[in-house]
């Protein structure tokens, strides 16, 4: 990593202080959103194992697997990957013209994203409820769970997007005050 601004602690460490305590939280909560992955990953690996080999042997599968299957991918796709993703600055980008800004224009740029970031994360948390809201009543034809699950994650993914986004946004000002380090990964650390 490579340090491209000038960083200066704060002398009374207030902010530099709760900022570190935010960070180790969200660090944690990391933890268990991967743990939540996980149990997607291997849940639909497992499914589908299964549901394969009592049809390869037996003539047999189960009505359910691929409703299921189906449910924790959409439950990895848009509350695990989406949200690790973006707080681990990980997505899909074009960094050709970012590279080119000296790092304070890097970070208003940044900031700018963020921004933006966080009033689609509220949109989707607010359409995603409105989704859950009106599936309430409803079930899922072959497991019989409520179809509302289905759509779950949309309003908890916009959520927790929302709240890093917040968080991303805080540690963008905070880096143009220079109280916390601008620092990037180059391709060659990697």
């Amino acid at each position: 990593m490579r340090r491209l601004c000038p960083y200066r602690p704060c002398s009374q460490g207030g902010i530099e202080a709760l900022f570190k305590k935010i960070t180790s939280g969200l660090e944690g909560f990391n933890k268990f959103i991967e743990a939540v992955g996980n149990v997607c990953i291997w849940g639909m690996f497992a499914i589908i194992f299964i549901n394969t080999a009592l049809r390869m042997f037996f003539g047999y599968s189960f009505p359910w697997a691929e409703e299921i299957s189906k449910l924790l991918m959409v439950w990895m796709a848009l509350l695990v990957s989406a949200t690790l993703c973006f707080y681990e600055s990980r997505h899909v980008a074009l960094t050709f013209l970012f590279e080119k800004l000296r790092p304070r224009a890097q970070i208003v740029a940044l900031l700018i994203f963020n921004t933006l970031t966080l009033v689609f994360s509220l949109i989707l948390a607010n359409s995603g409820y409105w989704y859950v809201y009106d599936n309430l009543k409803a079930v899922l034809p072959a497991s019989g769970l409520p179809r509302w699950l289905l759509y779950l994650p949309l309003p908890l993914g916009g959520v927790i997007l929302a709240l890093f986004s917040a968080y991303m946004i805080w540690k963008r000002i905070l880096q143009l005050k220079g109280t916390v380090p601008y620092e990037i990964k180059t391709g060659e650390e990697e």
